[in-house]
């Protein structure tokens, strides 16, 4: 019972404590500070790359380039594999060969 009436005092509290909130005022010319560092900061190079790749023209370029690049190496990898999987096809191939001749005809075999 001691916890529910603390618990609702904590709670009047904190309500009665927003009516006492008041709206902040910056300082005197504040804003005016803040436009003129914004104008007189100077151009970094990651601002003008920034400006560069915003440009949804050259954005849609990079992308295909990347698009294409990544393109090139899925068909690489794939003729690749093809490749290597034809070569160990043979390998297998010839390891487990059959010959063209019936074993029953080697068996009668005279020299």
């Amino acid at each position: 019972m001691n916890k529910e009436l603390l618990i609702e005092k904590k709670v009047e509290e904190a309500m009665d404590s927003i009516n006492f909130i008041h709206r902040a005022h910056p300082s005197p010319y504040f804003f005016t500070r803040v436009l003129s560092k914004l104008e007189n900061r100077k151009e970094t190079l990651l601002d003008k790359w920034n400006s560069l790749l915003l440009k949804p023209s050259l954005a849609m370029a990079v992308l295909g380039i990347i698009i294409l690049l990544n393109a090139m190496v899925i068909y690489y990898n794939f003729s690749q594999s093809k490749i290597s999987n034809d070569q160990s096809n043979l390998a297998i191939s010839d390891e487990y060969s059959q010959s063209a001749t019936p074993s029953f005809y080697l068996e009668n075999i005279k020299p």
